[in-house]
């Protein structure tokens, strides 16, 4: 049977084809918020030695296996600065993991602070694989993305060796996503970089003392798989957390005029997204944003121009 429309019926139905493009225009961009729903969990998980991680879990709403993210926050900081990418991230369609530091102002990146991350990824496989519980199914072990902020870039950076290079995890890396990255040992990061051939985004800021006077670029400039550089232009190093906070501004010597802009947040949160939406979901909106059209014509940022291997789409993707 045929059906007519009339006139009325006809611009009901225009104006809601008009409403759900725009609404998926308005979520599309990375740093938006996405379709799904975010639930938080406070997390106590097993370390190898015994010890308890705590952290912040987030799960998406969306069906099926998802990626996961285990994401750490930098020196003397906690996950609580990290809440907002756990959020963002859940409601475009990805499992959040944030971990707290247990060895505070005596960090062990080399040893306990990366082996947490990888702790936390293995613990949500295995509850993955196991039934009655709220990641049941819910984590895919092929798409693990490990990153960080500052002195927790580094310690993603090397959590991401161990996966990749010396065989650590019961899961693959797909991505690495570092946030103005700030190494202890620059020529050991440099060094483990070189077997990191997975994707990789670097965003810096400001070279300036917080962030070792942009120590972390070598990092970016020897990883061997398919790498991004991007600066926000002058953005501080507390812009790569996920809101402000005045002790952040005080340790960077940034309070009372300074310490966060939400616009070098929102580029910080556009790239790095992006590159985990085209590596880890083979995403074809988030190509451009891959020194692509978007990105290039972007005046918020520069690309470095030693970024190299970001054609699109991606190899695992055709």
């Amino acid at each position: 049977m045929m059906k007519t429309f009339s006139k009325g019926m006809k611009f009901t139905v225009i104006a809601a084809c008009a409403c759900l493009l725009l609404s998926a225009t308005a979520w599309a961009a990375p740093e938006n918020n996405g379709p799904y729903t975010s639930t938080r969990y406070s997390q106590s998980i097993t370390a190898r030695d015994g010890g308890t991680i705590s952290t912040y879990v987030y799960t998406t709403s969306a069906a099926g296996m998802r990626p996961l993210i285990v994401f750490r926050h930098g020196f003397s900081r906690s996950k609580d600065v990290l809440n907002n990418y756990g959020t963002h991230w859940a409601t475009r369609g990805f499992n959040v993991i944030l971990p707290d530091s247990r060895t505070g102002i005596s960090p062990d990146y080399t040893g306990k602070d990366s082996n947490d991350m990888i702790d936390c990824a293995n613990w949500a496989v295995l509850r993955s694989a196991t039934a009655g519980n709220y990641l049941t199914g819910k984590i895919d072990p092929s798409r693990v993305i490990f990153g960080g902020h500052s002195a927790g870039g580094y310690t993603a950076e090397i959590a991401t060796y161990k996966n990749v290079a010396q065989g650590e995890g019961n899961f693959d890396c797909a991505v690495m996503v570092l946030y103005d990255p700030v190494p202890t040992d620059v020529g050991y990061s440099e060094t483990i970089a070189q077997s990191i051939a997975i994707p990789s985004v670097m965003l810096y800021g400001v070279s300036d003392i917080c962030n070792s006077f942009g120590a972390g670029t070598g990092i970016f400039q020897n990883t061997a798989g398919p790498s991004y550089g991007i600066y926000v232009k002058a953005a501080d190093h507390c812009d790569f957390e996920s809101y402000y906070t005045s002790a952040c501004a005080i340790a960077c010597l940034k309070w009372p005029f300074g310490g966060w802009d939400s616009t070098k947040n929102n580029e910080v949160k556009r790239y790095g997204t992006a590159m985990i939406e085209a590596y880890a979901n083979c995403d074809a909106a988030a190509y451009p944003y891959i020194n692509g059209s978007i990105a290039k014509s972007d005046t918020k940022i520069e690309i470095y121009t030693e970024s190299r291997f970001l054609d699109m789409p991606p190899d695992n993707c055709q």
